[in-house]
């Protein structure tokens, strides 16, 4: 049975929608270096939209990629 609490090498985490999962940590450490946390994502396709139009994309090729099933 591993205790979360006192082992370094694995890492509790809950993602957006309740989903838990036990997680591997880095195996070596670095004093300089902090270990950031898990930090849980959004979904996918969530900034698809954003992600494109940053780059330049209209909103009309957006929707076309999408439409074609190039994007999500």
């Amino acid at each position: 049975m591993i205790l979360l609490n006192e082992n370094v090498y694995v890492e509790k985490v809950e993602f957006a929608g309740g989903l838990k999962a036990i997680l591997p940590n880095p195996p070596i450490a670095f004093s300089e270096y902090g270990r950031k946390p898990y930090v849980p994502t959004g979904k996918i396709g969530e900034n698809t939209d954003e992600i494109f139009a940053s780059v330049g994309y209209t909103q009309e090729q957006i929707d076309a990629m999408r439409q074609n099933g190039a994007i999500i």
